[in-house]
C-alpha cells in the first residue's frame, strides 16, 4: 500500500462564477477533493488548513496507541509495529509541494490581473488577500443583447406609445399662455404677472335707478349700489348691490335690501336623501303611522257575502239573466241555417230573433221557467222557402206551420209547462 500525497492542484474556471476546488491523491492514488473555495481571499487559508489536517493525521499514525484490548493477544500495540510510517522527510516534501502549489496559484491570480479577455480584474495591492475589483462579462457572452449598440438613430410613431396622444391632448399649448381667452403664465417667482391680472376698480359707484346703472361705461370690474333697484325684475322693493364683470360684460346682483336670492348648492344641504328624485321603492304598512288601523276598519276586497246583505220582500240581489228576463231583452241570434242547438237560451231571455238564410234544424231547446211564455221570431230572407224543424219537446197543433214566403215573418209562441213547450204559429207579416 502506497503512503503519500503525490500531487495537489487548483481547479479554477475563469469567466464564470468565481470558485476554486483543491484536489490531491489519497493512499490509493485516487483523486480526493479537499476543498471548494468561492472567495479568492480564502484560497490560501484553505490550502493551509488542508495541510495542517494532513500533518495531524500523520502524527496520529506515528504516535497514537491502539485500543487497550487487542483481538490478537490482548497486549497494547503501536501502529508502527504493523506498517512503515511516513518519515519526516516525506512530510517536508509535502510541505514543499504545497508551497509550490501555493506559488503557482499566486502566479495564476497575478496573471488574471492583466488578462482583459476574461473581463475580470484582480487587485494585488495586498498579495496575501487579492481582491476582485471588476467582473465584466465579454460582449459575446451576453444573452438577448441588441443587435446594434449604441442603437442606430431612429424614430417612433405616436401609435407606438398608446397613452402619448392622450397626454399631449390634456396639456395646454404654450401659445395659449398669457393671451386673451387663454391662461395666465407665471413669472420667475411663480406668480401671475400683474399685467395678466384683471383690473378691479375698488371705487364704489352709487346711482339712483337701474337705468342710471345701465348708463355707466365701466372699464373694469365695478361695484355699484342702486338705491331703487325695482327696475330689476328680481327686486320687489328697495336697493341692491351689483358688480359689473368686465369679462362677460354683465351685471351680477350681489345682494338686495329686502332679501337675498339664495341658490343653495345640493352638496351643502344636510340630511338630504341619498338620491333625488328618489329611486322607485316601497314601504311596509308599519312604515306608515296609523295605516293598519285605517285598513282594519275597511272591508276586504272581493264580493260581498250574501250573509252581510239585509234582504226583504221589497229588495234582494238579482242575477243579470233575471234582469234580462224581467226586462224581456231580445236576444239577436242573427243569420242561421243548418243544425243549431238553442240549449238553455230561455234561462236568460224570453224573446229570440232569427234570420233564416237556409233550412234550419233546432237540435235542442231547454231552460226557462215553468209558467212563462217564450217567443221565437223567424224572418225569411229574400229567397224564402227556408224550412224550420223543431225538437220533439216543442208541441205544435196539427195543421199549423210557418210562412215560407220571401221576407215573411213567423212568430212561434210557446208556453213552458216544465217539460214541453206548447207552441202555436202566428204568421202573415211581411
Amino acid at each position: 500500500m502506497s503512503k503519500g500525497i503525490y500531487s495537489a492542484w487548483l481547479d479554477w474556471p475563469v469567466g464564470g462564477e468565481i470558485f476554486a476546488n483543491i484536489y490531491a491523491t489519497d493512499w490509493e492514488n485516487e483523486y480526493v477533493e479537499f476543498a471548494e473555495v468561492s472567495d479568492l481571499d480564502d484560497i490560501r487559508d484553505s490550502i493551509l488548513d488542508q495541510f495542517n489536517e494532513l500533518t495531524e493525521r500523520f502524527d496520529r499514525l506515528a504516535h497514537g496507541e491502539a485500543p487497550s484490548q487487542d483481538s490478537r493477544n490482548g497486549h497494547r500495540k503501536y501502529l508502527w509495529e504493523f506498517f512503515e510510517l511516513i518519515s519526516t522527510d516525506q512530510i517536508d516534501g509535502y510541505k514543499q509541494q504545497m508551497q509550490f502549489f501555493s506559488n503557482a496559484l499566486g502566479e495564476k491570480i497575478n496573471g488574471l490581473d492583466s488578462d482583459s479577455s476574461t473581463g475580470i480584474i484582480i487587485s494585488n495591492t495586498n498579495p496575501v488577500r487579492p481582491r476582485i475589483i471588476q467582473n465584466k462579462p465579454k460582449w459575446e457572452d451576453i444573452q438577448l443583447k441588441p443587435s446594434v449598440f449604441p442603437p442606430a438613430i431612429h424614430s417612433h410613431e405616436p401609435s407606438d406609445f398608446p397613452d402619448l396622444t392622450l397626454e399631449i391632448n390634456s396639456k395646454i399649448p404654450l401659445s395659449q399662455k398669457g393671451i386673451s381667452n387663454g391662461v395666465a403664465s407665471l413669472d420667475a417667482s411663480g406668480k401671475i404677472p400683474a399685467s395678466q391680472v384683471p383690473v378691479f376698480d375698488p371705487a364704489l359707484q352709487i346711482v339712483n335707478t337701474i337705468v342710471q346703472r345701465n348708463a355707466l361705461t365701466p372699464i373694469g370690474n365695478l361695484p355699484v349700489y342702486v338705491k331703487d333697484a325695482t327696475g330689476d325684475p328680481t327686486v320687489s322693493t328697495g336697493g341692491a348691490f351689483y358688480l359689473f364683470e368686465i369679462a362677460s360684460s354683465t351685471w351680477i346682483k350681489l345682494s338686495e335690501m329686502e332679501s337675498m336670492d339664495i341658490i343653495q348648492s345640493w352638496i351643502n344641504i344636510i340630511d338630504k336623501p341619498t338620491t333625488f328624485p328618489p329611486d322607485p321603492h316601497s314601504h311596509t304598512i308599519a312604515n306608515i303611522t296609523g295605516l293598519q288601523t285605517q285598513l282594519d276598519s275597511k272591508r276586504n276586497n272581493g264580493n260581498i257575502p250574501a250573509s252581510e246583505i239585509e234582504e226583504s220582500i221589497y229588495k234582494r240581489f238579482v242575477s243579470d239573466s233575471e234582469k234580462r228576463v224581467w226586462n224581456n231583452e231580445v236576444f239577436e241570434f242573427g243569420e242561421l241555417y243548418g243544425s243549431i242547438p238553442f240549449g238553455t237560451i230561455f234561462n236568460g231571455n224570453r224573446t229570440v230573433k232569427v234570420k233564416l238564410i237556409g233550412n234550419l234544424t233546432i237540435s235542442s231547446l231547454n231552460g226557462g221557467y215553468e209558467g212563462n211564455v217564450y217567443l221565437i221570431v223567424f224572418t225569411q230572407d229574400g229567397t224564402g222557402g227556408r224550412t224550420i224543424t223543431l225538437p220533439s219537446n216543442v208541441k205544435i197543433p196539427t195543421g199549423e206551420s210557418p210562412d215560407l214566403g220571401a221576407n215573411k215573418v213567423s212568430i212561434l209562441t210557446m208556453y213552458f209547462d216544465g217539460t214541453n213547450y206548447l207552441g202555436s204559429w202566428k204568421k202573415g207579416w211581411a
